[in-house]
């Protein structure tokens, strides 16, 4: 009786993952983590140079604010803001996987595998890699 039961609850968990993916908050290069939230200089000090970047995007937004005087001229500014969007790919070796970072402006936003891995080196931290001299 109890059988089908641990049966059925595994079936589901299982079926929960597959069709749900987790995305991830915290990632491990090597013996280091770094997290959504997480500088650039942060997870460069921590997990070294990627193995490729981009900018994938630039985004500008910006507004006018101002009174118009006595004399009817309109006195006031331009403010602007850019935020660039930019992607660190690190490629963790044939047993592992693929992960690209996120960054909007400095700020780690989005952690997520892309693949399985193609290089030798693995996913080392920046110690690490200084250590055995890849970087």
């Amino acid at each position: 009786m109890k059988k089908p039961a641990i049966l059925s609850c595994v079936l589901i968990t299982f079926t929960i993952f597959i069709l749900y993916p987790i995305s991830a908050s915290g990632w491990s290069c090597g013996r280091e983590i770094v997290g959504v939230g997480d500088s650039k200089s942060k997870v460069l000090s921590r997990c070294g140079r990627p193995n490729y970047s981009s900018v994938a995007s630039q985004e500008e937004s910006g507004s006018v604010r101002g009174k118009i005087s006595s004399s009817g001229r309109f006195r006031g500014g331009y403010s602007s803001t850019t935020v660039i969007t930019e992607v660190w790919t690190y490629d963790c070796g044939r047993n592992d996987f693929i992960y690209e970072l996120t960054f909007e402006g400095d700020i780690l936003k989005k952690i997520e595998s892309v693949g399985s891995g193609t290089s030798y080196d693995g996913c080392r931290s920046a110690e690490e890699r200084r250590i055995l001299g890849i970087d």
